[in-house]
């Protein structure tokens, strides 16, 4: 999806429940390491304002891609 000059990674898949994410135990791991991980929080770069990855969904290449062009150099993710 392209926003003004934005383009922005596909949807990840969900990969747990709110419910789930919210109680489960967390961990903050370096970027290059949240790949395939399921998010513990929402990665929200702004520009555009909209999440990468919301809780519960499985971290994609794509979107740590979009991450690290951002900035983002760690992610919170489940254990």
């Amino acid at each position: 999806m392209t926003w003004t000059g934005w383009t922005l990674p596909p949807l990840p898949p969900t990969a747990a429940g709110l419910r789930e994410t919210l109680f489960a135990g967390t961990e903050t791991v370096p970027l290059e390491n949240a790949a395939g991980r399921i998010a513990a929080e929402a990665a929200c770069p702004c520009p555009p304002g909209i999440p990468a990855v919301m809780p519960g969904e499985r971290v994609t290449r794509e979107a740590a891609e979009f991450l690290r062009e951002y900035g983002f150099l760690r992610l919170k993710v489940l254990k």
